[in-house]
């Protein structure tokens, strides 16, 4: 039917029309493709190129289609040459219909694309209004992650960046830790390792190791089948399952009381899970210690059932710790209002050494039969910074709840990223479950440690040096990665304007950022702001 017709080419011209116009007909209800498209048109060309004229359209198997009508958005492109008015107002219906329907960046990607297109063609900026993401505001930058990006921006080539909480050798370099490498380098030979999706709730090993590194290895609750753990992105992603649950399952959805100070990233993970945040005293900003009087007082204050989120050990950003006689009096005042536990873990290890010693506070707790969350983080202590590594575990009464507990994050996770990376994970649940590979991690974690615990040492010393005004005690007296120097924020300013030293705005340091380089000249200019810019 369509080869037959290159035979006729040659024909008298109103049989060849005749005899294309039948075998038209027989072909169109029939052969709705690109090929029978491509076929005609070529044999068509040969009856253009024979009789000397074009074919009339009507004798095209797709001849009678019709235009469609111009896409939402690329139709904005074929109107970009008509007058301002006209764009202006197909633009304006475009972009109602689009909004509701269509949220994503693709869309917004395309609209700018033609907006880019008329732009160009008028000779002048479409209004914003005429956007669909028009309205939206920036954000301010992040706390901790806007300061380091100060500080790659500034050229002064002694500058130190006291603001990110990760570990730094005497060189002032990230530092891989020897058994990670060991065992990535088992990882590479071994048979049958894939990189297949992992299971919703995370690799069972690691679930399995995670809960006892911070329960402890004999826990009942655990020989009990009383918690359920699942793999999350780090400690953050890990908080923030737990709140998602909290949101979705607590009824009526309580307040969530945060320390004053916290980490900044404690604030947007409970909004992100539409929750409202309180904050409980914490710090006495007089004596650079623990308000525990405070702290107490708004345990008791708060209405009962409300979620108190609590950092293990290692308070961030101030480094102030209860002692564990203080622990007991918050545990029992807890208690009392049956308030719920969060505890943050993300030190454990690091901030003392001990692995059991940091985990003192969430064992308290657990041993007072209480249900709590906690999450841990591996990013600090086995340095998995970049590998998102982290567990939530769940602390439940009976195992029947704590399966069901498993259920309903497993519904979370699958809407949020369906299940977490392998590899920090896998590197993780063989250091822990290897007693070998265990003893030579404690070692490096106690290296880590210990340098820090130096470095508050050496900036202390320097400081009684340099006979800075104040009272410097707390810098040796606080615990873990951070040092909560009481610089005033406009002080911090200076301090990055004229000495090119960067920390955060409330004058937290990072001390893992020290060496015995550098930290002279942080005590010199902390001494010059202090003496010569105080409040």
């Amino acid at each position: 039917a369509i080869f037959g017709v290159k035979a006729v080419a040659k024909s008298y011209k109103t049989n060849i029309m005749e005899r294309l116009e039948t075998q038209l007909n027989h072909i169109a209800p029939n052969n709705n493709n690109n090929e029978v498209e491509e076929e005609v048109n070529k044999e068509l060309l040969v009856i253009e190129n024979t009789l000397g004229e074009e074919v009339p359209e009507e004798y095209r198997i797709f001849g009678g289609i019709k235009e469609a009508p111009p896409d939402a958005i690329f139709g904005v492109k074929a109107v970009a040459k008509s007058y301002k008015t006209n764009i202006m107002e197909r633009l304006e219906t475009q972009l109602n219909h689009i909004a509701p329907n269509n949220n994503n960046n693709e869309v917004e990607e395309e609209v700018n694309k033609e907006l880019l297109v008329i732009e160009n063609t008028l000779g002048e900026e479409v209004p914003e209004e005429y956007r669909i993401f028009g309205g939206i505001k920036e954000a301010p930058p992040d706390a901790i992650f806007g300061v380091k990006a100060a500080y790659i921006a500034d050229p002064y080539p002694d500058k130190i960046n006291l603001s990110v909480g990760a570990y730094r050798t005497e060189d002032g370099k990230p530092w891989v830790l020897p058994v990670v490498k060991k065992v990535e380098a088992q990882l590479l030979v071994e048979e049958g390792l894939n990189k297949e999706y992992l299971p919703i709730e995370g690799l069972l090993e690691f679930r399995e190791a995670a809960p006892k590194l911070i329960l402890g290895k004999n826990s009942p609750v655990i020989r009990d089948g009383k918690i359920c753990a699942v793999q999350g992105l780090g400690g953050t992603g890990s908080l923030r399952l737990g709140m998602a649950f909290i949101s979705q399952q607590f009824d009526p959805k309580p307040t969530i009381y945060i320390a004053n100070p916290t980490w900044a990233n404690h604030k947007k993970i409970v909004n992100h899970s539409g929750l409202e945040y309180e904050y409980y005293r914490y710090y006495d900003k007089e004596t650079k210690s623990l308000d525990l009087d405070g702290f107490l007082e708004d345990i008791n204050s708060a209405p009962s059932h409300s979620v108190f989120l609590l950092h293990a050990v290692a308070h961030n950003p101030t480094g102030v710790d209860p002692s564990p006689g203080q622990w007991e009096l918050i545990i029992e005042a807890l208690m009392n209002k049956q308030h719920f536990i969060y505890f943050d873990c993300a030190y454990q290890g690091f901030a003392s050494g001990d692995l059991d010693r940091d985990a003192y506070a969430v064992r308290l707790a657990v041993s007072r039969g209480l249900e709590l969350f906690v999450a841990q983080s591996f990013s600090k202590n086995m340095g998995f910074y970049g590998e998102r590594v982290g567990c939530l575990t769940v602390v439940c009464k009976t195992n029947a709840t704590a399966k069901a507990c498993l259920t309903q994050l497993k519904s979370i996770i699958r809407g949020l990223y369906s299940n977490p990376p392998s590899h920090g994970a896998r590197c993780a649940e063989i250091i822990l479950r290897n007693p070998s590979l265990y003893n030579e991690w404690v070692s490096q974690l106690k290296r880590m440690s210990e340098r820090i615990l130096s470095m508050r040492r050496l900036l202390y010393e320097c400081l009684k040096r340099n006979n800075t005004p104040g009272q410097w005690t707390h810098v040796i007296t606080q615990i873990g990665m951070f040092t909560y120097t009481g610089l005033s924020e406009s002080q911090v300013e200076i301090m990055k304007s004229k000495h090119h030293v960067y920390m955060t705005s409330n004058g937290r340091i990072s001390i893992a950022g020290l060496n015995r380089h550098n930290a002279p000249y942080v005590a010199n200019a902390i001494h010059d702001v202090v003496t010569n810019y105080a409040e």
